[in-house]
């Protein structure tokens, strides 16, 4: 569930856009169903954290396999924000997702 969340979160981070509203809109409708699909959740913060890993991972592969993008930093920025309200337990809330 976690790594599917970070998929989504990730969808989310790169619609950031002003002009992407629909697609965040989307990408938090998506994951709202799918926490919703589970009925009760586990832990919020193991989840979390496993959207986090989900998302770092995803930066890691595309820096090694496809070399340095200014995009990145746009990870980088965001990775720290997810990384942060993983910490303070409030990713899921304020992600829009619960």
């Amino acid at each position: 569930m976690g790594w599917l969340v970070g998929e989504i979160l990730e969808w989310d981070m790169m619609a950031s856009a002003p002009e992407n509203t629909a697609k965040r809109a989307v990408a938090r409708r998506v994951g709202r169903a799918l926490l919703g699909g589970y009925g009760a959740l586990p832990d919020t913060t193991v989840v979390s954290r496993a959207a986090v890993l989900r998302v770092l991972t995803h930066a890691h592969d595309f820096a090694a396999y496809r070399g340095w993008h200014p995009e990145l930093t746009h990870y980088a920025r965001s990775l720290s924000r997810l990384v942060d309200e993983t910490r303070a337990g409030t990713l899921l809330a304020s992600s829009g997702l619960l």
